[in-house]
């Protein structure tokens, strides 16, 4: 099989992201205030129920750690971590550089609890060549990201909301954040590289996506890309707890309001704590016990729950 035939359709045809675009930003543009991404969360948990039996029995289990890794009620939420949404597995090659071969799955969280956070290619530096790692203030703003590695979402017994709704908040926040001249000063950067061509000419969302999924062709809807999970089978996501004392970060212009860019590997030993679905907890342990690693582990559900109890301005804060 050729080398062009190997990679991600998504390099192959461009997704139909203008209509589809505009359309799907008219449509979610109500859940992206703080009120009505409350309301979302409402409906969802009407319709999903109250946490089951075994997500509660876990969270007694978990309730200390949980405490230690967010606070709780009486201290108001800890902002001593970032988080960094990951999963188990992902497609071969630089996504960024339309060099996805999804005939190869490679270990992401092993790889991690192995070596660290390596940095990788950032799209978003607004001049030259530039490598870092992403990390956010916020759990569930990570947790999306997360979630994007669920080959069966519906693993996860109990949220407090839908990772997507909670995105398109997120997107929205980041939008209003964003200083006009900021913006413009990364979208000059954005036309000189395509005119350069330094950029492959695909969205930044399709070229993330393509590392998990092998679905991505050229009717491929931009809800979709931020709606769908990955295609590898038998992956999940992971929240990485990261102890951000000493570590230098610098803040984005354009997604600074929620992410900021570390440049250096994030040793393992700086991972506090890592958050996977229920059902993969164990996997989880047996990871960190082969990387001789011991760092915590618990449940996103349980996180969810635990996490409920804080004011969503609290949950939502910006650096």
């Amino acid at each position: 099989m050729g080398e062009l035939a190997r990679r991600s359709p998504g390099f192959m045809e461009k997704p139909k992201a203008d209509n589809s675009k505009s359309q799907f930003l008219q449509e979610t543009w109500p859940r992206r205030n703080k009120d009505l991404l409350l309301q979302k969360i409402v409906e969802f948990m009407e319709r999903q129920g109250f946490p089951p039996p075994e997500v509660r029995e876990q969270l007694e289990k978990e309730r200390q750690l949980l405490s230690s890794l967010f606070g709780d009620s009486n201290t108001g939420l800890k902002r001593d971590l970032l988080f960094h949404g990951t999963g188990k597995s992902k497609y071969a090659g630089e996504k960024y550089r339309g060099g996805v071969i999804n005939e190869e799955v490679v270990p992401v969280l092993a790889t991690v609890l192995e070596e660290g956070l390596v940095p990788h290619h950032d799209p978003w530096a607004r001049e030259g060549e530039m490598t870092s790692i992403s990390a956010a203030k916020n759990y569930f703003y990570s947790k999306y990201y997360a979630d994007k590695y669920e080959s069966k979402p519906e693993e996860m017994s109990w949220q407090f909301g839908d990772p997507k709704d909670w995105l398109y908040y997120f997107m929205f926040d980041i939008a209003k954040s964003a200083k006009f001249q900021d913006a413009m000063a990364y979208l000059k950067t954005k036309v000189k590289r395509k005119l350069q061509k330094d950029q492959v000419d695909i969205n930044k969302l399709a070229q993330w996506t393509s590392s998990l999924r092998d679905d991505i062709g050229g009717a491929t809807t931009f809800k979709d890309l931020i709606e769908g999970h990955s295609t590898i089978n038998g992956n999940f996501g992971a929240v990485l707890c990261i102890e951000s004392a000493g570590l230098p970060v610098s803040h984005p212009k354009i997604i600074g309001a929620h992410e900021v860019r570390m440049g250096q590997v994030v040793l393992p030993d700086k991972i506090k704590a890592i958050g996977v679905p229920m059902v993969h907890v164990n996997e989880a342990k047996e990871m960190l016990h082969n990387a001789q690693l011991h760092t915590s582990v618990f449940s996103l559900e349980c996180a969810d729950v635990y996490l409920s109890q804080f004011p969503l301005d609290q949950l939502t804060e910006r650096f």
